[in-house]
C-alpha cells in the first residue's frame, strides 16, 4: 500500500467511524434504561455479580465493575453506550480493513462496512449500556482472527516461533473474549469466510493450505476457549448455567434455527416482526436468491476462466459453508436462545459480506467494465441510504423512543404523587401487550420498559435519584405487580400504573 493509499484508508476509516458516531447519536444523547441496566447499575443487593460468573463472564463482570462507579444517574448510560459507539465504528473499520481483496473497490467496501454498522445485533450494542463491551469483544475477535491468518501465512513462509507467537496472542486474547460474552468468539470466523471467498482459494494450492490451517488453528482455538470456561466454574466454584452447557438436543436446535434464525439472519436490516410472516419471509427470499444467482455466477466462472475442477469446487463451497457455519459456533454447539440478536451478530455479518460479494460476482459477470463499476457505485448508495434508514428508524422506534417516554412517565408520576409520607411504592408492570410499540419483535426490539421482572427494584431506584429530595431508600418499600388487583391501598402507599404508556402509542387518544 503505497502513501496516497494508505492517506485514503484512512480517511475512509474516519468517515466510518463519524457515520456511525451520527447514526447511533439518539442513544449516546438519550436518556433511558432497558431491561438488565437497571438491576446492573441500580442495584439493592449483590446478586448480579453472582449472574455473571454463573454465565462464566468474569470479564464482563469485572468491566461493569469499573464503570459502575461513573453511574449516578440514568443519563450517565449515555457515557457507556457511546463508548459502545466508538466500539462499533471500530468494528466496522476492521471490517473495511479485512475485506480490501474481496471487495476490491474503496467505495463499495466502504458501504458494506457501514451497512454492517447498521444491523440489528449493532443497534442492540449500541442502545443497551449493560452489553457496552461487546462491540469490542466483536472487534478484538475479528482482529484474533487476523492476527492467527497472519501466523498461518507465516508458518507456510517457514517462520515457525513468529507462527507460534501469533497463535499464543490471540488465544489469549479469544479467551478473554470468552470470558466476556461467549457468542462473541464467532467473530473469529469472519476472518476465515473472507479468506476462503478469495479467488486465490481457486488458483493456488499454498493460499488453500493457509486457509486450511486457518480452519485448523481456529477450531483448536475454540477448544481452548471452552476449556478455559469449564476451568473458570470449576475454580469459582459457581453452579453455571445451560448456556454455558453443551447443546442436548440438537433436533430441536437444527429446527429451531431453520424456523427462525435463517429467516433473522437473511432479513439482514429488517427486525423480525412476528406478526408479518409472509413480509419477513419474502425478504428472506429475495436474499437468498441473490446469494444463490452469485454462487451459480461463481461457480461457472470458476471452471471457464480458473479451470477449476468439480471437486476443487465443492471443495471450496464447503470451506465457505463450514466457515459460514462457525460464525455461529457458539450457538450450534450450546443450549443458547436462537432467537437473540447478539448471539447470531457474526452469522448475520457472514451473510451481509456474502450478499455484497454475490451482487459484485453478478455484476462483473453481466456487466462491462464501465457499466459494472457504476452499478457497484449505485449498490454503494444503495446500501448506505437503506441500511443508516432502517437502522435509525429501528433505533429510534425500538429503543430510544419508548424507553426514554416510559421512564419520564414514571419520572413523573413520583413527582405528582410521592410524598414525605410515602413508605411504599408499587409498580404494576407492563405485559408483553402493554408497549409503547405494538410490534412484536423479536429478542430485545419492542419488549415493554417495565415487562422483565427484574427490572425491578432498579428501576425506582433510577426514578427516585431524579427527584429533587432524594428519598432515603431504607424507608421505603418497593413492590411490583403485573396487575392492578394485587397493588396494596393507603395513605402511605403510592402506586404507579405503568400499563398507562398504551396512551403514548402512535394513534392512542389521550
Amino acid at each position: 500500500m503505497n502513501r496516497t493509499s494508505a492517506q485514503i484508508s484512512v480517511l475512509l476509516s474516519l468517515l466510518i467511524v463519524a457515520v456511525v458516531l451520527g447514526l447511533y447519536r439518539p442513544a449516546i444523547q438519550g436518556n433511558y434504561g432497558a431491561a438488565d441496566d437497571f438491576p446492573t447499575f441500580f442495584p439493592v443487593d449483590n446478586h448480579i455479580p453472582e449472574i455473571y460468573r454463573a454465565d462464566g463472564r468474569p470479564v464482563l463482570e469485572l468491566l461493569l465493575g469499573i464503570v459502575d462507579g461513573s453511574v449516578d444517574q440514568l443519563k450517565d448510560l449515555g457515557r457507556l453506550r457511546g463508548i459502545s459507539v466508538i466500539g462499533i465504528g471500530l468494528l466496522c473499520v476492521t471490517i473495511f480493513y479485512a475485506t480490501r481483496r474481496l471487495l476490491p473497490r474503496d467505495e463499495y467496501r466502504l458501504a458494506v462496512a457501514v451497512a454492517v454498522g447498521g444491523l440489528p445485533t449493532l443497534i442492540v450494542f449500541a442502545a443497551w449500556a449493560t452489553v457496552w463491551s461487546y462491540a469490542w469483544g466483536a472487534m478484538l475477535a475479528v482482529l484474533a482472527g487476523m492476527v492467527t491468518w497472519r501466523g498461518c501465512r507465516l508458518r507456510e513462509a517457514g517462520s515457525i516461533f513468529s507462527a507460534v507467537v501469533c497463535w499464543l496472542i490471540s488465544s489469549l486474547l479469544l479467551i478473554l473474549i470468552f470470558w466476556t460474552y461467549q457468542p462473541l468468539v464467532s467473530w473469529f470466523w469472519l476472518v476465515a469466510l473472507i479468506a476462503v471467498l478469495d479467488g486465490r482459494f481457486l488458483r493456488n494450492r499454498f493460499y488453500r493450505r493457509e486457509c486450511t490451517w486457518l480452519a485448523a488453528t481456529g477450531f483448536v482455538q475454540m477448544g481452548l476457549c471452552f476449556v478455559a470456561l469449564k476451568v473458570f466454574i470449576l475454580v469459582s466454584g459457581v453452579e453455571p448455567k445451560s448456556r454455558v452447557q453443551l447443546l442436548s438436543d440438537p433436533l430441536a436446535k437444527a429446527m429451531a434455527l431453520g424456523r427462525t434464525t435463517v429467516t433473522m439472519v437473511l432479513d439482514q436490516w429488517q427486525v423480525v416482526d412476528v406478526d408479518r410472516k409472509p413480509l419477513m419471509l419474502a425478504i428472506a427470499a429475495v436474499s437468498l436468491l441473490i446469494l444463490v444467482a452469485g454462487f451459480v455466477v461463481a461457480w461457472r466462472s470458476a471452471g471457464q476462466k480458473m479451470r477449476a475442477g468439480v471437486g476443487l469446487r465443492l471443495l471450496w463451497l464447503a470451506a465457505i459453508a463450514f466457515c459460514l457455519a462457525m460464525t455461529h459456533v457458539h450457538g450450534l454447539a450450546a443450549d443458547v436462545n436462537v432467537k437473540n440478536y447478539r448471539t447470531i451478530g457474526a452469522l448475520c455479518v457472514g451473510t451481509t459480506i456474502l450478499l455484497a460479494w454475490a451482487m459484485s460476482q453478478l455484476c462483473d459477470a453481466f456487466l462491462s467494465a464501465k457499466q459494472s463499476r457504476r452499478a457497484h457505485q449505485a449498490l454503494a448508495c444503495g446500501l448506505i441510504v437503506l441500511s443508516l434508514f432502517m437502522a435509525r428508524w429501528n433505533l429510534v422506534h425500538y429503543w430510544t423512543s419508548p424507553y426514554a417516554v416510559g421512564y419520564q412517565y414514571l419520572v413523573e408520576e413520583l413527582e405528582a404523587k410521592f410524598t414525605p409520607s410515602t413508605r411504599r411504592i408499587h409498580l404494576v408492570r407492563q405485559t408483553v401487550d402493554d408497549g409503547i410499540v405494538t410490534q412484536h419483535a423479536i429478542h430485545s426490539f419492542a419488549r415493554p420498559l417495565s415487562e422483565p421482572e427484574w427490572v425491578m427494584p432498579g428501576i425506582l431506584v433510577a426514578a427516585l435519584r431524579e427527584l429533587p429530595d432524594e428519598p432515603d431508600l431504607s424507608t421505603l418499600t418497593l413492590t411490583h405487580s403485573l396487575s392492578a388487583d394485587e397493588a396494596p391501598s393507603g395513605e402511605d402507599v403510592v402506586v404507579i400504573d405503568l400499563r398507562e404508556l398504551k396512551k403514548f402509542r402512535a394513534g392512542a387518544s389521550k
